[in-house]
């Protein structure tokens, strides 16, 4: 839009310029040229651009007339017949950048609109997810055995609040780690390791996991997270109470 306004102000330079080499001069003439120009700007419409023109026309050789009084010959006067045209050009002209100045506001207006409305979509949709793993995580830390989520990727999404009591760590120092680094899980890194690079599940798994110095025994279930296609989304590993240390358990 800057860019149709530069146009227009160069415009009407070398329209005062064409002016003058063609009206020598002529105040009158220079006077419709800006009136067609300030009118044809407020129009918006190129169709009434035309209208405009005769008009200033019709009203300029009417004024020329009077100034000359009784020897006016329009026949002879070639420097005002070559005014017609012009005038008329610089009304289409100037018509045609107010009425794209004006489509390009009005795309603008729709654009930041449209914007808002998407930000307040995204807003709206960001305070749901919030919510969502807000509720997600409340929902998990209600199961009394270890819940871990991970992705596609490796990273541990959740880490309920039985698996901080199971391993003694927060889960701040587990979740949005890939489980390769998550060493306070001990044992379970390889668990998981099976399960996301050889697909192995494991069912009922008995395992040893160290926490305050001491062994507890626990029972492990992973499997993989599918949707209804079939497709694997994620991977899951389920930590219950085991019963007391038996012989050949990990």
């Amino acid at each position: 839009m800057a860019l149709y306004y530069l146009v227009f102000i160069l415009d009407i330079i070398f329209i005062s310029l064409g002016a003058y080499w063609l009206a020598y001069l002529d105040f009158i003439f220079f006077m419709a040229i800006f009136i067609t120009l300030f009118m044809c700007a407020l129009s918006k419409n190129m169709a009434l651009s035309f209208l405009i023109a005769l008009v200033i026309n019709v009203l300029y050789f009417y004024i020329k007339h009077m100034t000359a009084g009784g020897d006016f010959d329009i026949v002879r006067q070639s420097d005002i017949l070559l005014n017609i045209p012009f005038l008329f050009i610089v009304a289409v002209y100037g018509s045609y950048l107010a009425e794209r100045s004006e489509e390009e506001l009005r795309e603008s207006n729709a654009l930041k609109s449209a914007n808002r409305e998407l930000s307040g979509r995204v807003k709206d949709m960001g305070r749901e997810n919030e919510f969502l793993m807000s509720y997600m995580e409340n929902t998990y830390d209600s199961f009394r055995m270890g819940i871990i989520v991970i992705d596609n990727y490796g990273v541990i999404r959740h880490f309920n609040g039985r698996c901080e009591a199971i391993f003694g760590v927060r889960r701040g120092r587990i979740m949005n780690y890939n489980y390769k680094e998550a060493q306070p899980l001990g044992y379970m890194v390889k668990i998981i390791g099976e399960l996301i690079l050889k697909n192995q599940e494991s069912f009922d798994r008995v395992v040893q996991i160290e926490a305050d110095g001491k062994n507890r025994e626990f029972i492990v279930n992973t499997s993989r997270v599918r949707d209804k296609s079939g497709a694997v989304h994620g991977f899951l590993c389920v930590i219950t109470a085991g019963k007391q240390p038996q012989a050949g358990a990990e």
